[in-house]
């Protein structure tokens, strides 16, 4: 898990909303732009359960809150990370290729998750090894 990163986040409220600066160059160094993409998720869900071999992601939770479970693939059950994403902890956290991932939606709300992937997804050269890190509780 030492190779996974977490990114303390600032973000400015006001009487309009607020602004919050999710990824920023010096998080994703000189590693190449794949996509970027959102991901919601109803309370008591999980969304991911998988691995990659070869992408790396940085996940920011912009509603609701999210738990993130890590783990190594080859050994799941031990040496899990859990990170509370969103609501007071606004972080961003670079998830490495060979890291397994799920996140769940805790709370009441919905969960609003941006992810952005140095490669873009390709149904030809699937990157995606799903793995059961956790199970949903609800929908």
């Amino acid at each position: 898990m030492s190779r996974v990163r977490v990114y303390e986040l600032f973000q400015h409220d006001d009487e309009r909303g607020f602004l919050l600066k999710a990824v920023k160059k010096e998080y994703t160094g000189d590693r190449p732009f794949g996509e970027i993409y959102f991901v919601s998720a109803s309370p008591g869900t999980i969304r991911a359960n998988h691995f990659h071999r070869v992408t790396t992601e940085w996940f920011v939770v912009v509603r609701g809150q999210g738990e993130l479970i890590l783990a190594d693939p080859a050994d799941p059950l031990e040496n899990r990370r859990h990170i509370i994403m969103g609501g007071p902890d606004r972080v961003c956290v670079q998830v490495p290729p060979g890291v397994a991932h799920a996140i769940e939606a805790i709370g009441t709300e919905e969960m609003l998750m941006m992810a952005l992937a140095d490669r873009p997804y390709d149904p030809s050269d699937n990157d995606t090894y799903p793995i059961e890190l956790a199970t949903s509780s609800g929908g």
